[in-house]
């Protein structure tokens, strides 16, 4: 083959392989601007389907508002106030973090169902060395209102001093503990609330003023 045949081949591989090269290039484009355009649709391949939804509203109406859901969780956390005092009367607790209310996820979120992610109070003394004995007063005030233990702490740690109680019916979670004797702190007792899924007062009743 001559100069000229090889450089005309030469010339070939690299415009085949230039085409190639592009080809690609547009198809990762393609792929990438669909996706953006997904994103930004707020479609998504596992959105869940209008049964679910259905089936997920359905059963968020089945229990109260998250208001009233919140309401009952503070009045709890009022008594756990109240028990640890018993201990020590100059025990004060302060609203330290504000509660969180975020969208859920799933099917439930796209009911248009909310949960209270964290909401903590902080006290003002350690109860490192007389946990044993609030523990069991809590737990036992606690059952005399309706509210279960879930985690007497002993699956939390082996020095774990913290109790989870709770309330099944509202999806509320209280959590009772001290924080490290080594916090910035000194170490303090905190009391903190979660309650799961429910729909807000204005999705289950129109007349309700919305929320948000």
């Amino acid at each position: 083959m001559g100069r000229k045949g090889a450089s005309a081949a030469k010339v070939l591989v690299l415009t085949v392989v230039i085409g190639l090269g592009t080809v690609v290039a547009m198809w990762i484009a393609v792929v990438l601007v669909w996706g953006w355009a997904a994103r930004d649709s707020g479609e998504s391949p596992s959105a869940p389907s209008p049964e679910a939804v259905a089936r997920a509203d359905a059963e968020l109406r089945t229990r109260g508002s998250l208001e009233e859901a919140q309401a009952k969780g503070e009045t709890v956390v009022a008594q756990l106030q109240t028990v640890m005092s018993t201990l020590d009367p100059s025990m004060r607790f302060l609203p330290s973090q504000s509660a969180r209310i975020e969208d859920c996820g799933g099917a439930d979120g796209a009911a248009g169902g909310r949960e209270l992610k964290y909401r903590s109070y902080d006290g003002n003394h350690r109860l490192a060395q007389r946990w044993p004995a609030f523990r069991d007063q809590a737990i036992a005030a606690a059952r005399e209102i309706g509210i279960e233990l879930v985690d007497r702490g002993s699956t939390l740690g082996p020095a774990s001093n913290q109790v989870v109680l709770g309330i099944p019916s509202d999806g509320a979670t209280f959590t009772v503990f001290n924080t490290p004797v080594d916090d910035p702190d000194g170490g303090k007792v905190v009391i903190a609330m979660e309650i799961t899924c429910h729909l807000p007062a204005d999705k289950l009743d129109p007349s309700v003023e919305p929320t948000r």
